[in-house]
């Protein structure tokens, strides 16, 4: 989803990269255990927000992230 995001203001030959470099920044960020406290919190938005964020760290989501950006720059890369 952050990459189609992305390719609506980037060509793709510049997007897998910074695509996976948020992705790892976002996941990484699940290590500060704040996403976690966020989802205790009593307002609904903040718990929206934690549920998008993700609130556990897993390296497994770090190679989905990578095969699923690569299949789809690939897919975008070779139509143009």
């Amino acid at each position: 989803m952050l990459y189609a995001i992305l390719r609506l203001f980037w060509k793709a030959a510049a997007l897998a990269l910074p695509a996976m470099a948020i992705m790892t920044a976002l996941e990484l960020f699940q290590l500060t255990m704040i996403p976690a406290r966020m989802l205790a919190s009593g307002h609904l938005i903040v718990r929206m927000c934690a549920r998008l964020m993700g609130t556990e760290f897993s390296f497994l989501d770090l190679i989905a992230y990578g095969v699923g950006i690569g299949c789809i720059y690939l897919a975008d890369s070779s139509k143009t």
